[in-house]
Parts: C-alpha cells; structure tokens; sequence
C-alpha cells in the first residue's frame, strides 16, 4: 500500500514538474528574445538583444495579487484545465510582446546540434558560478546556465535584473548565440536578493499542510525572481525525508509522500 502511494504521489511530482519545466522555457523564451537573423555582426546582433530584452521586460513585473489567484480562480471548468492554466495561456498569448525569433527558429534539436561545434555543446552542459565568471567569458564561451551566489552582498531587483541582463546580451551576442538561464535556490524566498520576502523552511510550511497557502509562498517567490530576472528556480524541493539525521531535512515538507506530492 506505503509503495502504492509513493508511485502515485511520484506521478503527480512527475506532472507538476513538467508544467514548471514548460513555464521555465516559455519565460525564458520571452524573456531572451532576439531577432539574430543567421550571420550578423557581434555588434548588431548585441544591441538587437539588448532591444528585444528592453521590450520584454515591458509588462513583466506583475504584482503578486495578480499572480497568486484565490482558491476559486483555481477550480476546473470541466475541460481538464483549471481557470488559473487558461489565464497563464492566455498571458503567454498576450499581444505586444516580442516574438521568439533567432537563427535556430524552426530548427529540430539534432539540427541546433548539428549547429555547433564540440566545444560549443560542452559550454552548453556547464553552469559556472556568477562569482567565477564574467560578461566576457560568456560572450566566448556561452555558457549553457549560470548558478546564482554572492559573496556576501544582497544586491536588490533591479541591479540583479541588470547584472542578468548583461550576461544575456553577451550570451546573444557570442558565436553561439544561444540564451542562457540564470538558477538561484529560492527554496523559500529569493534570498539573495535584498528587500524580498523570507518564508519559513518548508519543514514548518509542510507542518501547516494547507496546499493554498504554500501556492500563494509559491507565487509570491515566483513574482519577487521573475522581477529579479532569475527564471530558474531550483524548487520546490520535494525530496521526502524519513530521518532527521539527513543534513538537509529541513528542505522537505514533510515524511508522507501524499502530503509532499499534494
């Protein structure tokens, strides 16, 4: 039975993480526009990205009461999708924001591959750390992502979304020419990013065990790293811990798979 609800709750996890997944490309797909047009030279392919990049952030900062819908907004309409899917499709849809177009548009992934020399696919495979690098190597080497940490500084949104924003216009602007995305571990809030909101760890949200309330941390968390620029977010964790001896228990919400997979 214990093995029974473990799969099931696994299938759920599966599906939502798919979701998150397809979110993630959309955003970053808005988000990294450019217009690259096959051969250009570096210059006019940089300030091309840096163009659509200050067209896609028109309209990007919603409010979290915009973004975290009530119970009600959340409820099915019968077709399989709930009301709340259908607002963000229709977001995504939203007239005025820059379209998708580079010189891998249209193409298969084994024709991106086929695109890129050996050691263009290795750089896309690495995620260095943001302290490690800068703007010029990732114009060289178009990193695949990049790892969010500070050296004990807590930059606010804005000089965060700036600082991402140059490393996205380098990246545009490289041989490659292929987006990066920028991951920070917001388990419970951006917490590199001064002024945001810190939630408690998910051992205490999962001991609540209101699934409303943790969307709403969830959307709040959500809103802050999308204002910030940071798309990728390496949460939830939904790792299910069942001893305390683990270092990281404080990650998990909770030793039930039902309650971690709802």
């Amino acid at each position: 039975m214990l093995r029974r609800d473990e799969a099931n709750a696994g299938r759920r996890l599966r599906t939502k993480a798919a979701k998150i997944l397809s979110a993630i490309l959309a955003a970053s797909c808005i988000m990294t526009a450019a217009g690259c047009g096959g051969a250009q030279k570096p210059q006019t392919q940089q300030a091309e990205a840096e163009a659509q990049l200050d067209a896609a952030d028109q309209g990007a900062e919603q409010t979290f009461s915009e973004a975290a819908p009530n119970s009600a907004d959340t409820q099915s309409d019968g077709s399989g999708q709930s009301s709340a899917d259908t607002q963000s499709d229709e977001a995504a849809q939203t007239p005025g924001q820059p379209e998708t177009r580079c010189r891998y548009s249209g193409m298969t992934a084994d024709d991106i591959l086929a695109e890129l020399t050996l050691e263009q696919k290795i750089c896309q495979m690495i995620q260095p750390a943001i302290y490690n690098i800068n703007t010029d190597l990732m114009k060289e080497y178009d990193f695949g992502s990049v790892l969010s940490k500070t050296d004990g500084e807590f930059p606010g949104g804005a000089e965060w979304k700036s600082l991402i924003r140059d490393y996205q216009s380098a990246a545009l602007s490289s041989e490659a020419g292929i987006p990066f995305i920028y991951g920070q571990d917001d388990v419970h809030g951006v917490n590199y990013c001064r002024g945001t909101v810190l939630f408690p760890h998910n051992i205490g949200l999962g001991a609540a065990n209101d699934e409303e309330l943790m969307y709403k941390i969830g959307a709040a968390t959500a809103d802050e790293a999308k204002i910030a620029g940071m798309l990728w977010n390496f949460a939830p964790c939904v790792a299910v811990s069942t001893d305390p001896r683990w270092g990281r228990t404080y990650e998990s919400y909770s030793s039930d798979p039902e309650i971690v997979g709802n």
